[in-house]
């Protein structure tokens, strides 16, 4: 298991820790503004906690947040392959993202019944919809951009038939001109929910949505979700929602769990476009 860091700011916000990343010759990234001025470029790079100059570049982050400086740190866990085919459960991580759900901005209005317009909780009751059919290229598994669902090509809709995997529906994704199924794109809409509770909430951050009361936690960063042993021990499905929401904004979602026959079935198969972290169980 590894940390690794996506850290963005304005260069001269950090221009101490750049020149510290220029003297080890460590790889950034500089995105020019409308001014194209150098200075008031935004510097990004990603490193991981096991990198030997990461003890230097983590004291540094440390200062700037300190001193209030505009410098966001995006935190991720990962697992090793053998790490994830040992667990007897996972959830999915990060999913490759392409493409709109339509109308932009407003696909919710269709797809979603909102339960609170505050913090968005929602049930899906119909169908996506996106431009036209998709060219999959390399990837088998995708998000569509700002959405927590997963979509598939045929091949994996197939696959997973066949070996009868359990707690998941294939969903249409439409075409928005024609409102017809799209040959190309399915979705794999999740029917099952855990029957029993995280067992670390406490190391979740906790957020009270102030118009309906209802909870959800902050993304987990660091470290995994736990469960039960002997709980999960009783699942009898393949896929299912966390009973907890989580979601930070207005956005709202719930992690989907997935058994250790599908992840190493996937893993097999070399497919790409989809990652998944270890849950721990106790």
């Amino acid at each position: 298991m590894d940390y690794s860091h996506y850290v963005v700011a304005r260069r001269s916000e950090i221009e101490a820790l750049y020149k510290y990343l220029e003297k080890h010759k460590y790889p950034v990234k500089i995105t020019l503004g409308l001014d194209r001025l150098e200075k008031n470029a935004l510097l990004s790079f990603e490193i991981y906690e096991s990198h030997p100059l990461w003890k230097g570049v983590s004291d540094q982050i440390t200062y700037y947040e300190q001193q209030d400086k505009h410098i966001t740190n995006f935190v991720n866990v990962f697992y090793t392959e053998a790490e994830i085919r040992q667990a007897r459960w996972s959830w999915i991580g990060y999913v490759h993202e392409q493409g709109y759900a339509l109308p932009k901005y407003s696909f919710g209005n269709y797809s979603y019944k909102i339960e609170c317009e505050e913090c968005n909780i929602h049930e899906q009751t119909n169908p996506f919809q996106i431009a036209d059919d998709v060219k999959w290229g390399k990837t088998h598994f995708r998000r569509l951009i700002s959405m927590a669902e997963i979509f598939t090509c045929p091949e994996v809709i197939e696959a997973f038939q066949e070996q009868g995997f359990t707690g998941y529906e294939v969903w249409d994704v439409l075409k928005y001109k024609t409102k017809q199924p799209l040959e190309s794109i399915k979705q794999l809409h999740f029917t099952k929910t855990c029957p029993f509770p995280v067992e670390n909430l406490n190391n979740l951050k906790e957020l009270v949505c102030p118009v309906c009361g209802r909870v959800r936690y902050a993304p987990y960063l660091r470290g995994t979700f736990q469960y039960k042993a002997t709980d999960m021990e009783l699942v009898q499905t393949d896929f299912m929602y966390m009973q907890e929401w989580i979601g930070n904004g207005g956005l709202a979602w719930r992690e989907v769990l997935v058994s250790n026959r599908v992840v190493q079935f996937i893993l097999d198969q070399k497919w790409q476009g989809i990652t998944f972290k270890a849950i721990d169980l106790v």
